[in-house]
């Protein structure tokens, strides 16, 4: 009866290091990875009108304004190894941006999305535009100020594990 009781004790503590092997291969949520297809909606600073402009040549220059701007957004949502690109969808340009959130959480991924869209939400870094709707970084005589967010397209989100090791 003894020799019974020592091998049920025995095999109690085996399934319980099982167990205890299982878990130090657990994945833990590090962050995400996000991209954004957007297509820029630029605003008047009048807000009298908004208009969404596609061309090639104005998106670049929203595309290098986007790049500027992301990097003052970096440090306080969180975000890095952003990629930018103007591609094509469906016939029509839009920017692509690619990049990770740093913290597992989902409202500081929903954060840094929101700042991704409207990375001039207090209006700080204008963009010019002429009288033929080109958009310009440095201001001109006569060029109006216009302020530009993005129209989210479409939004994909993975997430970031890293392996634990204890």
């Amino acid at each position: 009866m003894t020799k019974h009781r020592k091998n049920t004790k025995h095999r109690k503590n085996r399934k319980r290091n099982k167990h205890t092997l299982k878990a130090k291969g657990k994945k833990t949520l590090k962050g995400f990875n996000v991209t954004l297809t957007l297509s820029p909606i630029v605003n008047y600073e009048d807000e009298s009108d908004f208009y969404i402009e596609t061309n090639k040549k104005n998106l670049k220059v929203i595309k290098a304004w986007y790049e500027t701007t992301l990097q003052n957004q970096k440090a306080t949502y969180l975000i890095s190894d952003e990629k930018l690109k103007v591609t094509n969808n469906d016939d029509k340009d839009i920017i692509e941006i690619k990049f990770k959130v740093t913290k597992p959480e989902n409202v500081e991924k929903d954060l840094a999305i929101q700042a991704v869209l409207k990375p001039d939400e207090r209006m700080e870094y204008p963009l010019y535009i002429d009288e033929d709707k080109n958009i310009h970084i440095n201001n001109k005589a006569g060029l109006k100020n216009v302020f530009i967010e993005g129209k989210k397209i479409k939004q994909t989100v993975t997430n970031i594990y890293k392996q634990n090791s204890n």
